[in-house]
């Protein structure tokens, strides 16, 4: 989800992130990791810091927020339930409702960098922003129309004053794959990185010029210990007891999924399942070798299951409101026998 630490601990989270901890992503610690990656992507031009905040702002950090926007959380751990955490200094707030609006202004102040003659466009939200490129000596303005990470595309126009020559990198996120890049319709000759980084075009450009681009979000499945989790571009998905699907800690059995899906493998979601369901952001569906099934073991059922994006997932903060993100995984009682 982007964040780390136990209490005030490291605890090799990326690891164990898989066990039941509580205390976990306080989110002064999301908010400072949020606010190095800016640091280090405005000093070093690496889009790896720009993959790590995004991922961090649409998971982590969107998670801790109320769905008010009022408040934020304490702790946000991958199961269990959200609540606003503790007061401190016997003080009706905390460190974190402080520390919180910060995250937005990491993400708004890298949203466009310049250096040089270059722009280097970083995330995608529908806005209207400007900047100055150093070599030009001027603004540029750009208009950007998006519904991104819920869907895959992207418009980038060009509110130039005049035509201007300089070099637009966009980055390419490393948990996609590009299926449309075009500028004014024409495909894009320009390297398209295939692991994330950035794609560089430089041409002059004319007021009206326009960039379009299409994103795969295809769902992956990941491994740790004997669970698994799924993301969907950088937002990762729960389970969230108002679907009332199921048992949300169902075990997924493993054979049938490695042989459905392999490990790491593009999963056969059901993408355009969304809902505004208790003002949720994305939900998505897929059939899934989960839950009870027949006792004939060569006709076992797929379970319909739905996910939410793990920042709306528990959003009511109420003891009733469950949601889980890690699922655990059983082997097929064939194997066993064997």
């Amino acid at each position: 989800a982007g964040s780390g630490a136990s209490y005030e601990h490291w605890y090799h989270g990326a690891k164990r992130q898989h066990e039941p901890y509580l205390h976990t992503q306080e989110t002064c610690v999301t908010i400072t990791w949020m606010r190095l990656c800016e640091k280090l992507l405005a000093v070093t031009g690496d889009s790896i810091w720009a993959d790590q905040l995004e991922k961090t702002f649409y998971n982590a950090y969107l998670g801790a927020m109320a769905a008010d926007g009022g408040l934020f959380a304490v702790y946000t751990p991958l199961d269990g339930t959200r609540s606003e955490g503790q007061i401190h200094c016997r003080m009706h707030t905390n460190c974190c409702n402080a520390n919180g609006p910060r995250g937005f202004l990491s993400f708004i102040r890298s949203l466009i960098q310049a250096k040089d003659d270059e722009v280097f466009f970083n995330y995608f939200v529908s806005s209207r922003a400007s900047i100055r490129i150093p070599a030009v000596g001027k603004k540029v303005l750009f208009e950007t129309h998006t519904h991104y990470p819920k869907y895959g595309e992207v418009d980038i126009r060009f509110r130039l004053q005049e035509p201007m020559k300089f070099k637009f990198s966009v980055r390419i996120p490393a948990c996609v794959k590009v299926k449309l890049f075009n500028v004014n319709g024409e495909p894009v000759k320009s390297d398209i990185p295939a692991n994330g980084g950035y794609a560089t075009i430089e041409r002059v450009w004319n007021p009206g010029d326009v960039v379009n681009l299409d994103f795969d979000l295809s769902v992956r499945m990941h491994r740790s210990g004997n669970f698994a989790a799924f993301t969907r571009g950088p937002v990762l998905l729960a389970r969230d007891s108002r679907f009332a699907d199921g048992d949300i800690c169902a075990v997924l059995r493993e054979h049938d999924t490695e042989k459905m899906f392999g490990n790491g493998m593009c999963v056969p979601f059901d993408v355009e399942h969304f809902s505004n369901m208790d003002g949720m952001r994305m939900v998505v569906s897929a059939k899934l070798p989960i839950g009870g099934h027949d006792e004939n073991l060569d006709r076992r059922c797929l379970a319909t299951v739905k996910f939410c994006d793990y920042a709306s997932a528990g959003n009511l903060w109420s003891p009733m409101n469950y949601y889980r993100v890690w699922i655990p995984l059983t082997r097929d009682p064939a194997d066993v026998l064997q």
